[in-house]
C-alpha cells in the first residue's frame, strides 16, 4: 500500500486500525479467544504504523542523515517501550480491588476493570494524536517503474 498510495494514507489506516483494536480491547475482552482478536487488529495497525515511517524516513532525509533518522526513530520507539509499562502500572496499581479472601491470601489486590479503561484509553489518545501528526505530514508516491525514489537533485 505504501509503494501505491505513500505513506501517509498508510500511516492514517494502520493508526485507525490501531484506535479500532483498542476499543475493541474496551467491549472485548470477557475471553482469551476475544483478547487474542483484540491483540491482532491493534498489532495489524501498530505495522500499519510502523512500516510508513520508516520509509518516511528514508525518503525525506538527505543520503547523509538517514542513519541518524533510522536510530531516532529506533530510539524512541524504545523509549515508548519503557514508557508504557511504568504508566500501565501506575494505573493498574491505581485502580484496584480486592479478592475473595479464598482465592488469594487476604489483603490481596489486583487491578480493576477501570484501570484497564484508562489504559486502552490512554492506547486511543495517543494513537489519536498520530492520526494529526499523519495528516499534517506531506505524502509522497513512488513513480511507476522506480523501486525507490529518485535522489535529490543538488
Amino acid at each position: 500500500m505504501v509503494q501505491r498510495t505513500g505513506p501517509k494514507p498508510t500511516l492514517i489506516l494502520g493508526s485507525l486500525i490501531a484506535i479500532a483494536g483498542q476499543a475493541l480491547f474496551l467491549t472485548n475482552r470477557a475471553t482469551t479467544t476475544d483478547v487474542t482478536i483484540d491483540m491482532a487488529v491493534s498489532l495489524l495497525g501498530i505495522v500499519g504504523i510502523i512500516i510508513p515511517i520508516v520509509n518516511m524516513i528514508t525518503i525525506s532525509l538527505p543520503p547523509a542523515s538517514i542513519g541518524a533518522g533510522l536510530g531516532l526513530n529506533t530510539m524512541l520507539r524504545n523509549l515508548g517501550g519503557a514508557v508504557g509499562p511504568v504508566l500501565a502500572t501506575t494505573i493498574m496499581s491505581s485502580y484496584t480491588l480486592s479478592v475473595p479472601p479464598h482465592s488469594l491470601p487476604p489483603g490481596v489486590t489486583v487491578p480493576s476493570g477501570t484501570a484497564f479503561d484508562y489504559i486502552f484509553y490512554v492506547g486511543i489518545a495517543a494513537l489519536a494524536i498520530g492520526v494529526l501528526f499523519a495528516l499534517a505530514s506531506k505524502n509522497y508516491v513512488f513513480k511507476k517503474g522506480l523501486t525507490q525514489a529518485p535522489a535529490p537533485a543538488h
